[in-house]
């Protein structure tokens, strides 16, 4: 068990016994990291699909929301940056098969719509 400075009573071995380090070591940790709490307000159906959500992957609604907004605050960082650079990796990644598609694009382009396609 952890005492309110999160440190390790002396009864932790007995509360972990069966249980392996790895997943007493992680509650040990998820305890003494959480240093802030949130309180929102959610419509209804988001409650339910977040609960639906936290019964299918077995994970807390709390560590899902956590999640999420790690991903959502990752994702609009990376909207900051100017377009060139959020596809940067993508580009020479695909293979057309036309050696001078770079070059001759535009005819590509004309002739393409000239048949109809």
């Amino acid at each position: 068990m952890l005492d309110t400075v999160g440190q390790m009573s002396q009864r932790a071995p007995a509360v972990f016994a069966g249980q392996s380090l790895a997943i007493a070591a992680q509650c040990i940790t998820m305890q003494c990291t959480m240093e802030s709490q949130l309180t929102i307000r959610i419509p209804s159906d988001l409650r339910e699909a977040l609960d639906r959500a936290s019964r299918h992957t077995g994970l807390k609604s709390s560590e899902l929301v956590r999640q999420a907004l790690r991903s959502y605050l990752q994702t609009s960082t990376n909207r900051q940056q100017p377009p060139v650079e959020r596809v940067r990796h993508l580009v020479g990644s695909l293979e057309s098969g036309i050696p001078d598609l770079a070059e001759r694009h535009r005819e590509y382009v004309i002739e393409s719509l000239s048949r109809g396609r």
